[in-house]
């Protein structure tokens, strides 16, 4: 259509999404409804493709998980588990947000880091409903999930893209990564992440969002309605719904873990429990249940299946190759798709975005003589850490709530997400060899 190919209107469409994106004239949910709808009558891709975003394994994990969430902070269990933080911290908040975000990040070493995140969600309101003050949600969601970003390259487990790039070594004739093979450049970026929080980050956030900022919607949303869980949280709770519903989460974890049945279908079983032993009504289920974060998350997933099946992200691939020209070496060459990927999954699944680049990775190391496993393993830390954008992973959706705009996680998240790129750039090399300038 209008002269363009598939691949060349796709990207059109990418950069009217993510000018909406950032100017926010619309809502974010409504921006990628619309790229989806832009795939579709621009005749980029068939009306299949981008809806099954809807229904997509990643966005029934979120919707269920939102359910068991709720459940454990309706029962007062959150409240308990964050009084417990709480005593371990006595009242210091950097002993309190480190320990939240330590135990996020072994978690999502071994589990999905969307489950996690939905899971530690209502852990951390707890936390700052019984912090009395000091500590904020606007300031402890988005490191959190940050934290549950980076903790998934800790292990070969922990995310997609690490498994999509093993797949590939071995597929092309090299050992597949071990289990711990990642972590070694994983544990520098939640380093990274840690400190920038409580430096750099705790500046930016005060200047953001203010010495005490305002709850956000998420926030005001389980306090303003009558929640059981925190109503309840100075004297216990409902202690057979909080059994109930660890019962629930343990049965969830177990499953993860077990890996058999896919996220999304597991955490269906767990939202389904929850409501049908009582943890949670369903009138309170719908009340709860966050439609944006669900929209939003499922047709961004749309628009990147569209964008990837339709070779926008190969196009722009293409043309930073023949950009480099004759300067391409090794590590220009692993800079540079390292850069666009950075990028590219700001808007597009990382999953999606691996799987396009990791077999363009493997051909260009094989050509200019350059280690696989070090520009494959650089390729899957800087598409798992995407931070900047709302619909840049899965964890930054889902703490939306917290009342953070477009520009927040711009301005919040971008700064740390240009540094990891620049740690890959100089650790990888150095860990794993083989990357000449």
């Amino acid at each position: 259509m209008f002269g363009l190919s598939p691949a060349e209107m796709s990207i059109v469409v990418l950069v009217i999404a993510m000018v909406l994106y950032i100017t926010e004239v619309i809502p974010l949910a409504a921006t990628a409804v619309l790229s989806c709808i832009l795939l579709i009558i621009l005749k980029v891709v068939p009306a299949k493709v981008v809806w099954d975003g809807l229904s997509s394994d990643v966005n029934l994990l979120i919707a269920g998980m939102i359910v068991v969430g709720s459940g454990i902070f309706e029962s007062g269990l959150a409240m308990r588990i964050g009084q417990k933080i709480l005593d371990v911290g006595r009242g210091n908040a950097f002993i309190l947000s480190l320990t939240l975000f330590l135990v996020t990040m072994i978690l999502s070493a071994f589990l999905s880091n969307s489950a996690t995140t939905a899971t530690m969600l209502p852990v951390a309101l707890a936390l700052v409903a019984a912090s009395k003050g000091k500590l904020h949600d606007k300031t402890l969601l988005m490191p959190m999930a940050g934290a549950a970003v980076t903790g998934g390259v800790l292990t070969l487990a922990g995310s997609t893209p690490q498994v999509i790039v093993s797949g590939v070594l071995e597929k092309g004739g090299y050992p597949a990564l071990s289990f711990f093979e990642i972590g070694k450049a994983g544990a520098i970026l939640c380093a990274a992440l840690l400190l920038y929080n409580f430096t750099i980050g705790k500046f930016l956030a005060r200047k953001i969002w203010g010495v005490t900022p305002e709850h956000g919607p998420l926030m005001k949303d389980l306090l303003a309605k009558g929640n059981n869980g925190a109503q309840e949280g100075n004297n216990g709770g409902d202690t057979s719904k909080q059994i109930r519903v660890s019962l629930i989460l343990a049965l969830c974890v177990g499953l993860f873990i077990w890996g058999k049945w896919p996220l999304g279908t597991v955490a269906m079983i767990g939202a389904l429990l929850t409501v049908i032993t009582g943890c949670i009504t369903e009138k309170r289920t719908y009340e709860l249940m966050d439609w944006r974060t669900v929209m939003l998350l499922g047709a961004s997933i749309g628009f990147a299946a569209g964008f990837d099946k339709s070779g926008g992200g190969q196009l722009l691939a293409n043309m930073v190759l023949g950009y480099l020209g004759d300067a391409a070496t090794p590590f220009t060459i692993f800079a540079a798709i390292t850069f666009v990927a950075v990028i590219l999954t700001q808007f597009m699944s990382n999953t999606s975005c691996t799987a396009m680049f990791a077999p363009i990775m493997l051909a260009l190391a094989k050509g200019v003589g350059a280690n696989p496993h070090a520009m494959l393993v650089g390729l899957a830390l800087c598409t798992n850490a995407s931070l900047a954008t709302p619909v840049a992973t899965p964890p930054m959706t889902i703490v939306l709530g917290g009342g953070y705009t477009f520009f927040d996680y711009i301005k919040w998240c971008g700064p740390i997400n240009l540094i990891m790129w620049v740690l890959v750039l100089i650790f990888v090399p150095l860990l794993y060899g083989g990357l000449a300038m």
